[in-house]
């Protein structure tokens, strides 16, 4: 996850200069760097938390399936 962390920060800092006459051709680089990176990231994070939400029990996992089953309706 620190090399996840560490390209974001470069892609940030690679756009810091950006102004109105920058095109996006120049942007391609950074925002793909940033696009990998935040994909790199999410993996892990959710696999963190619904491992913590399933250790706590039967009553926190519910209330995700209750909310998922809401928002399909």
């Amino acid at each position: 996850m620190f090399w996840s962390v560490a390209l974001i920060a470069a892609g940030s800092f690679m756009d810091a200069d950006a102004s109105n006459l920058t095109r996006p051709a120049q942007m391609y680089l950074s925002q793909a760097m940033i696009a990998f990176a935040a994909v790199y990231f999410m993996g892990p994070t959710l696999l963190i938390g619904m491992l913590r939400a399933l250790s706590k029990g039967p009553i926190t996992s519910s209330a995700f399936r209750r909310c998922s089953a809401s928002r399909s309706r």
